[in-house]
């Protein structure tokens, strides 16, 4: 099965993933992942900041 609802993101140099939408929510809520962190799914031809994507108003759910 392919995981095409999975992503993944950069962090420190390194390609971490892929993960479901609940982690990366989670990983945005942590600080972890923030607006510029590059992401990829399977489907996108290249990677972008989380905030250009589909996941980005999960950015604005998360706000302290």
């Amino acid at each position: 099965m392919k995981d095409i609802n999975k992503w993944c993101y950069i962090s420190k140099g390194e390609q971490v993933g892929p993960l479901n939408e609940d982690i990366i929510k989670s990983k945005i809520s942590s600080g972890e992942i923030k607006g510029d962190t590059q992401v990829w799914k399977e489907g996108m031809s290249e990677w972008l900041p989380i905030n250009q994507t589909q996941l980005s108003h999960y950015l604005s759910t998360t706000k302290s």
